[in-house]
């Protein structure tokens, strides 16, 4: 919230502020996956699974498809609710060219504002679509569809930074956090292996689910 009349640091220098709060986070998680990637150190989450399943996420992992969850779940930086269950805000900055060109057009038609403002685009996510993997039980649309304009002070004007932020927590479904989920496809994975990440699938979301 405001204080005397003044924004959250991360709203008045939102570009050092963001790579502060969302590096710190992505950096800890990312070095923990990639050493269980490289090793294949199994999460304790995973040991619940039979064994051929253990190895059909290893074998994900190693191929950069990795559920980023379990390791938000072990961050220093993860918070608790009231009925203490864990939770993550990651502020997620989103680049224009990255960006579906409807959700360019009506970022860049809106009126220029001094203070941020949170918008609501319906498609924020459609170029997800084009990026889809096989199995497609590990798709995963985000629920919020917000992304908030932040003003910055550039030169004698301003230019905008676009920031989405995402909660990850202990209800989080299990195929919300994966990343490189385009990995799994046919021209990169054998039909025996894209069979198993469905099974895995599967059993993540019915038997894990969160």
């Amino acid at each position: 919230m405001a204080r005397n009349g003044q924004h959250p640091q991360l709203f008045r220098e939102p570009k050092k502020h963001l790579q502060n709060l969302s590096q710190s986070i992505i950096d800890e998680v990312l070095s923990d996956a990639q050493e269980t990637a490289m090793n294949s150190k199994e999460d304790v989450e995973v040991k619940r699974m039979p064994q051929y399943l253990q190895v059909t996420q290893s074998r994900m992992a190693k191929k950069g498809t990795i559920d980023l969850k379990p390791f938000f779940a072990r961050s220093s930086k993860k918070k608790f609710n009231k009925q203490g269950q864990w939770y993550l805000t990651i502020p997620i900055r989103k680049k224009t060219r990255d960006m579906p060109r409807r959700s360019y057009d009506k970022l860049r038609n809106m009126p220029q504002s001094n203070k941020p403002v949170t918008v609501n685009l319906d498609y924020l996510y459609d170029r997800r679509k084009s990026s889809s993997p096989s199995v497609s039980k590990m798709n995963y649309k985000p629920k919020s569809n917000n992304i908030t304009v932040i003003p910055e002070q550039y030169g004698e004007g301003t230019r905008n930074t676009y920031v989405a932020f995402r909660t990850v927590s202990a209800n989080s479904p299990a195929n919300s956090w994966i990343i490189n989920r385009s990995n799994v496809n046919q021209d990169d994975m054998s039909k025996t292996l894209l069979e198993n990440i469905n099974r895995l699938m599967k059993y993540k979301l019915k038997t894990l689910g969160r």
